[in-house]
């Protein structure tokens, strides 16, 4: 296989992992735990029978989901549950919940909260005095009140589009980087079955029809149409050929991108190939080949 080809292959691959460990570091820095917010929204009253609604809505706002987490609503002195109601916005979500009527408490037991996940618990309280009190505890974490200009929420909302954004580019690095591996093996195969057929056509001295079928390839396909390989072929035919502008032409183009060890291989070729051997003398073609060298290896 070309140096030129090996040396794509590696570079996408390599693009490719490090894109990788790149977000592996990402996520590192990200540490994963459970972030559980509660809102208050504002009360409704019923004056008419003495009856006020309050609802609350409790959120996993974190990167993990919680575990034993346990939810205490407790109401005033005089306060007394009605009508509870707790809706998950996830239907799956598995919950209980418990009224003691003695000390005007709610109890909500939630065994595994997932992050994303809310939990709106709404009631209507009858002779509601004072405020009502919330307390959110799970295993590791305490519950906070979330606040809508709290600036760590912020730096969580942007950290989460980050990490959507490098997660969907990683995906589609590695997807990209597997098409371009597969098109360049495509196009080595289909290098390989002109080659083949080309030298059928110089076997039969029919050297216009090889260089035809090797323009023809290097006109459809993008990956390959100007590596070492297909130029010399080209470059041999033309010499023996002796197209010496044609000649002297590739031996331009086939300087370019080439390391030295390849170069050195070209080198040989050139000044030992009976296909060049008519313009050994030529002084175009030494003055190409000079200045091949001096590009190439110096």
């Amino acid at each position: 296989m070309d140096f030129a080809l090996v040396k794509d292959i590696f570079l996408v691959v390599i693009g490719a992992f490090s894109t990788f460990l790149f977000t592996l570091l990402i996520m590192k820095l990200q540490k994963k735990k459970p972030d559980i917010t509660w809102r208050k929204l504002s009360n409704i009253n019923i004056p008419a029978n003495n009856l006020t609604g309050i609802n609350w809505i409790i959120e996993n706002q974190g990167n993990k989901s919680a575990k034993d987490v346990s939810i205490q609503l407790q109401l005033g002195e005089h306060g007394k549950f009605e009508t509870i109601d707790c809706q998950a916005s996830e239907s799956a979500l598995i919950f209980n919940s418990e009224i003691n009527t003695n000390s005007n408490e709610l109890s909500i037991n939630i065994p595994v909260f997932p992050n994303g996940i809310s939990v709106d618990i709404s009631s209507l309280v009858k002779d509601l005095s004072g405020n009502t009190q919330i307390s959110i505890v799970g295993e590791d974490f305490i519950g906070k009140e979330h606040k809508i200009d709290d600036k760590s929420d912020k730096l969580r909302k942007i950290t989460n589009k980050l990490m959507m954004l490098i997660v969907g580019v990683y995906a589609f690095t590695v997807l990209g980087m597997f098409i371009f591996i597969g098109m360049l093996i495509n196009s080595r195969l289909e290098y390989e079955q002109t080659r083949s057929i080309a030298n059928l056509y110089l076997d039969n001295n029919d050297k216009h029809e090889a260089i035809k079928l090797y323009e023809s390839y290097s006109q459809n396909t993008l990956l390959l149409a100007k590596t070492p390989s297909l130029l010399f072929e080209v470059l041999s035919i033309y010499g023996k050929s002796g197209d010496k502008e044609k000649v002297v032409s590739y031996i331009n183009k086939l300087s370019k991108d080439l390391n030295k060890e390849s170069a050195l291989k070209y080198i040989h070729f050139l000044e030992t190939s009976h296909s060049f051997d008519k313009f050994r003398k030529d002084k175009e073609f030494i003055d190409a080949l000079q200045n091949f060298k001096k590009l190439t290896i110096g």
